[in-house]
């Protein structure tokens, strides 16, 4: 028997082996299809939409025009040296980030349970299914935790959300955004929601970087202008405190006036000792000389009427000397005056007699030196004064003088305040670099079109999914009655092999 005849008959014999059970095959794949449909009938449609964003870089993306053509643009797009996989996928990321999705949540109100509106049946399956669900789940969480876990509506809608919204970014400056849910307008309404929150989401992470940047460097504005308005402060302070505009002109003029009044001083000073020189000459000359000398001398009848006489002119003498130096009514002049109207009343009374006398006057150089004395004194008494006052106007300049510690802080402050100065212009000029880079960094990000309900379902597809399960459920029935026929084989094995031995021995 050849090979040929060998392979005809193991076909021959798989084929009848599929016709013996093909009512086994029919009856299982038909049930296959049947549980198939009736699961599309279980399972909720999903309905699907989508749109579609458009993502322009501005320059301060790190772009750069074509190498091979450079000047060469597509719909007015530079290419960007960022590959555009990166920029899609970070797209991607931020569009099913739960910062994007938790307000989309929140504002379409996703995790709200759903009212059951149905009437009859319709109430009561879905009902039960929500009731299967819900019991499958805490089942599972049993088997997997041990215990029931508290659900978290927000939570498991973002979750939810996570796996139904699909962000597509291809290699251009588009990305299709697509939601699959059991309800086509409230797909859209998803959608929307989430391309809208994304634009802005980019747009604000794009711009976040420059505005923290102008945020913080305002505060750094503003704290340096006060540390700049803290120093102006204290350096009027110190001018105020020492009355002066201009350190150096002012310091000039002071010490300009500080010179003059100690030479003043000085020069005073000198007057001063030459003044009380002449002084202390005029008072011993003066002490050196007799006060009186005899002016004439006279021969009177009575001694005692001569002596009378005699003490009546010293006596006026003495008032004449008086009266020039102390004036009529001083009581010097009054006593002497007693004195001789005394004598003179005496001298009324006695008889002419001869007797001889002598009568004695002031001293003419006594009476010049002291006047020239007098004039002494009031000089020395008028110097003594101004060197007084000049003593008083030099002490005042010193204390006007600006002293070198006050310099050195002026100096000081004025240096803080120009170093203060230049990082307010500095940070002034970065302030307003980040202003700029807020304006320009934002890329042109926006949504194409709104999503528009399709509704037609995006699944189950009835023929789609009975044709698979028949399909599988053939492949499945043939592979089954292979097994079972091998396994038929494998048992039955053993005993033919008995029976060609037992044929053997005899």
């Amino acid at each position: 028997m050849d090979s040929s005849n060998v392979e005809q008959r193991s076909l021959r014999d798989v084929v009848a082996l599929v016709k013996r059970n093909r009512r086994l095959l029919i009856v299982f794949v038909i049930s296959a299809m049947v549980t198939s449909l009736a699961l599309t009938y279980v399972f909720s449609q999903k309905y699907q939409a989508a749109t579609i964003i458009l993502y322009r870089p501005t320059d301060t993306v790190e772009t750069k025009p074509n190498v091979a053509i450079p000047d060469k643009t597509a719909l007015g797009f530079p290419v960007p040296a960022l590959p555009f996989e990166a920029v899609g996928e970070t797209i991607s990321r931020i569009g099913k980030s739960e910062r994007v999705l938790r307000k989309v949540v929140v504002e379409l109100g996703l995790d709200q349970p759903e009212v059951n509106d149905r009437s009859g049946l319709a109430w009561l399956y879905t009902e039960a299914k929500s009731t299967t669900k819900r019991w499958l789940n805490n089942s599972w969480q049993i088997l997997k935790y041990g215990r029931v876990i508290d659900e978290n509506p927000t939570t498991d809608a973002i979750i939810g959300l996570m796996k139904y919204v699909t962000i597509d970014s291809r290699e251009n400056y588009t990305s299709t955004i697509a939601m699959v849910d059991k309800y086509p307008e409230r797909a859209a309404l998803i959608v929307d929601r989430v391309a809208s929150i994304l634009v802005d989401e980019v747009k604000e992470l794009s711009v976040s970087a420059a505005r923290e940047q102008a945020l913080k460097l305002t505060t750094r504005l503003a704290n340096k202008q006060a540390e700049v308005k803290t120093i102006q402060d204290e350096i009027e302070s110190l001018k105020a405190e020492w009355d002066f505009d201009v350190l150096d002109n002012e310091m000039s003029l002071r010490l300009q006036t500080l010179e003059e009044m100690q030479a003043k001083l000085l020069q005073n000073e000198i007057k001063l000792n030459t003044a009380r020189a002449t002084l202390a000459s005029l008072v011993s000359q003066r002490g050196e000389i007799d006060t009186v000398v005899p002016t004439s001398s006279t021969v009177q009848d009575d001694p005692l009427y001569g002596e009378l006489q005699a003490l009546q002119s010293q006596y006026r003498v003495e008032a004449d000397s008086l009266l020039t130096r102390l004036g009529p009514k001083h009581r010097n002049v009054l006593a002497v005056m007693e004195k001789i109207n005394s004598v003179g009343a005496k001298l009324a009374n006695l008889g002419s007699v001869r007797v001889a006398s002598e009568v004695t006057g002031t001293n003419p150089t006594y009476e010049e030196l002291r006047l020239e004395e007098i004039a002494a004194k009031a000089e020395v008494e008028g110097l003594t004064a101004e060197n007084t006052s000049l003593q008083d106007a030099v002490r005042q300049a010193k204390a006007r003088v600006i002293t070198p510690q006050v310099v050195s802080r002026l100096e000081t402050l004025e240096m803080r305040l120009k170093t203060q100065r230049d990082d307010y212009v500095h940070i002034a000029a970065a302030l307003e670099e980040a202003k700029t880079a807020e304006l320009t960094n934002a890329p042109e990000v926006r949504v194409l079109f709104d999503a528009t309900p399709i509704h037609e379902p995006l699944r189950p597809i009835k023929v789609y999914h009975v044709a698979l399960s028949g399909i599988l459920a053939l492949a499945l029935g043939v592979a089954t009655v292979f097994v079972l026929d091998f396994g038929r084989s494998l048992w039955n094995a053993p005993l033919s092999i008995f029976s060609d031995q037992a044929h053997g021995t005899q």
